[in-house]
């Protein structure tokens, strides 16, 4: 959205709306005529496992919840000003890789891409027939 308001003479007409963090998921629910609870989760690096959590308990929920859910994820850097301010505090590893927990790790590294996972009950994914890539027996945020 930043980038889209650089030139305040070129601000798209909907740039309120259509560039809107906030409303991204509600805008992607609305165009594929999905049904049930559509929200953003915002919480930096941690955003799509706090997805994940909420899917999750949104299946186990005894509740007549929703029978699948869809979780996905994005990152994108769209300006370089971000990278920038980490660099200049030193938080962007010169080798432009990450080694978590690793005597080499020395800084940080930014990537992009995206993710998109559809989640059913087991018995649910039998039934359908579905492919079956993993299994998510519990998970947890804080």
């Amino acid at each position: 959205m930043v980038s889209v308001l650089r030139d305040i003479q070129q601000i798209p007409k909907y740039a309120g709306t259509a560039a809107a963090q906030s409303m991204l998921a509600n805008r992607i629910s609305w165009f594929f005529d999905l049904r049930g609870p559509s929200i953003t989760i915002d919480t930096a690096c941690s955003s799509g496992l706090t997805a994940l959590d909420l899917a999750c308990q949104g299946l186990w929920a005894k509740t007549g919840g929703p029978e699948v859910a869809i979780v996905a994820g994005a990152s994108l850097i769209l300006s370089p000003e971000f990278n920038v301010s980490l660099s200049n505090m030193n938080f962007v590893s010169p080798d432009g890789q990450c080694f978590s927990f690793n005597y080499r790790a020395n800084g940080y590294a930014r990537g992009e891409g995206f993710v998109t996972l559809v989640l059913k009950p087991l018995s649910r994914a039998l039934t359908d027939g579905s492919t079956i890539r993993a299994l998510i027996r519990a998970i947890g945020s804080n």
